[in-house]
């Protein structure tokens, strides 16, 4: 006798603007809990070009460091220099593979397919790590714009720890409310935040010197500091790959299209209003700080349009900070999903259909970290992004060498252009400081940590049950670091009982020792394009089973 749970993956979808392959609605049954979740698109175009723009930049904020660590010609330039270095191969791969793994797994699904188990769970941790600390960093900026226009949070820990702890609560409470209401949010915080700027770039116009936009940190008397303009450069034009976590909510044809508008919105939303402010006003850029755009938008427009941009500081960071905690906790519950984490974290409300526990973990994370400073928060996640970046456009190459017809683009080319962002990355990595590179480390180890004792305790009955295991996420072969922590799918039964892994049997796992009885995989795929041919053939690496 056999126990059965599918899953259906009906039809694939056509092919995006930018990607080759692509699957559309799903169904899970789950094992254990007893739920059923619907994979039917509930993002549109504009919901997740919204949301991709809030995981990216949320607009201007943050950039005044960038402008005071080089002058405006060095922050101007890096400024274009690091979005088509960067933010274009991120975009593209996030496109591309987005659309041929639709799953909440996200980029740890790439790395997996092209890596192997352990790489994608190193992927998975480090990127989820670096959105924690990312989120503990947008009450500080709300502060700091508050103090623009209020000295009531200056010199008072009591009421900061108040203003944090009621940020974080208010949003974690947005997020659970559900998916479709954080998408629609997320549009109309778009058009609010970048209002003000629009209002600042046509009142700095007739303003405006360009030989103001070539000056540089030299000419005040100083020096570029090097490491404050390469972190903050780095932390405005990345993220793009977290709207990945959202990819079983969305039409796979929708993603080309969605990432081109990203890019230029989160482009032209934080370029035009560099440009207004350091060439429509004579402001001492070696001054600037957070909270320089509302001193600018004073100088250019009044007292009204600072107290406008004052407010949409405050939204923007709320925008990015409900953006990267549903793109954190979607990822969680992918990874739960497929067997490599307990399966409460699967859990669904029955009414929002949202990840509820899983976004309680990452609001608890980011309460955890609250009292770093903003420049030990942006060099420690730009750290932690940079192992994980590295090991996904590593595996976007590897996917498209094995399997062509995933990408439009010659694997050549990939590498091509792949090549500077990993350059680029080696180059964050670089400048951080010791005590960077110690606590970026120690985060780490404590996540491989995490995995051995994950799988050599994983259980199906225990207090922490897991789901079995999908076997694309076991370990292959030989097995290397993954089958010696315990991932070739031994699930413990009770304290004395397994269930082992047959590489002979197709996947199917054994039962209990001594028994004979056999247990299909959690679930199975179907992939189909909709002109009625197999994407699996030709070796496809979304042959799956």
């Amino acid at each position: 006798a056999t126990k059965t749970a599918t899953m259906a993956a009906v039809q694939a979808a056509v092919i995006s603007p930018l990607a080759g392959v692509g699957v559309g609605h799903v169904e899970v049954e789950s094992r254990g809990l007893g739920l059923k979740a619907s994979r039917r698109p509930t993002l549109r175009t504009a919901g997740l070009v919204a949301l991709t723009f809030f995981s990216v930049s949320g607009g201007p904020f943050g950039t005044e460091l960038i402008i005071k660590a080089a002058g405006p010609a060095f922050a101007l330039m890096g400024y274009v220099a690091f979005t088509m270095l960067w933010s274009v191969p991120e975009a593209l791969m996030t496109a591309e593979l987005s659309t041929v793994y639709p799953e909440a797994a996200g980029f740890a699904a790439w790395t997996n397919a092209a890596l192997g188990p352990f790489a994608a769970w190193v992927d998975a941790w480090c990127s989820w790590v670096s959105g924690v600390v990312d989120n503990a960093i947008y009450p500080l900026l709300c502060l700091a714009y508050l103090q623009e226009v209020t000295d009531a949070f200056e010199d008072d820990a009591v009421l900061r720890w108040a203003f944090t702890l009621g940020f974080v609560v208010a949003l974690t409470y947005l997020c659970h409310r559900g998916l479709d209401l954080t998408g629609t949010s997320a549009i109309f915080l778009t058009a609010f935040v970048l209002a003000p700027f629009v209002v600042m770039v046509l009142a700095a116009i007739p303003e405006l010197e360009p030989s103001r936009w070539f000056r540089v940190r030299a000419d005040r008397g100083g020096t570029v500091k090097l490491r404050g303009w390469i972190n903050n450069l780095f932390w405005n034009v990345n993220y793009y790959d977290s709207a990945s976590a959202w990819a079983g909510e969305v039409d796979p044809r929708r993603w080309g299209r969605a990432m081109k508008l990203s890019v230029g919105l989160c482009f032209l939303g934080t370029l035009l209003p560099m440009l207004a402010a350091t060439g429509g006003t004579d402001r001492d850029y070696s001054k600037y700080s957070e909270g320089s755009y509302v001193a600018v938008a004073r100088t250019l427009a009044g007292g009204w349009l600072a107290r406008w941009t004052v407010v949409a500081a405050f939204f923007s960071n709320i925008g990015l900070f409900v953006s990267e905690m549903s793109s954190d906790a979607y990822q969680i519950m992918g990874m739960a999903e497929r067997g490599l984490l307990p399966e409460i974290l699967c859990y669904t409300h029955p009414t929002t259909k949202t990840p509820t526990v899983a976004i309680l973990l990452s609001a608890l994370g980011v309460l955890a970290l609250h009292s770093l400073t903003y420049e030990s928060i942006i060099a420690t996640e730009n750290l932690l992004y940079v192992v994980s970046m590295q090991l996904e456009l590593v595996a976007f190459v590897t996917l498209v060498r094995r399997d062509p017809g995933l990408s439009r683009l010659s694997a050549k080319t990939l590498v091509l252009l792949c090549a500077p962002a990993s350059i680029l990355l080696c180059l964050v990595a670089l400048i951080q400081r010791p005590l960077v590179w110690l606590l970026a480390g120690v985060l780490s180890l404590f996540g491989v940590a995490v995995y051995f004792v994950l799988g050599r305790r994983r259980s199906r009955r225990g207090w922490l049950p897991f789901r079995v295991l999908d076997p694309d996420w076991a370990a292959r072969g030989s097995g290397g670091v993954a089958k010696y922590f315990g991932w070739d799918d031994r699930l413990l039964e009770d304290d004395d009982d397994e269930e082992e892994f047959d590489d002979d049997d197709g996947g199917h796992r054994a039962g209990p020792r001594g028994g004979g009885e056999t247990e299909p995989p959690e679930a199975s795929y179907t992939y189909q394009r909709l002109d009625g041919t197999d994407p699996t053939e030709h070796g496809s690496v979304v042959s799956q089973s």
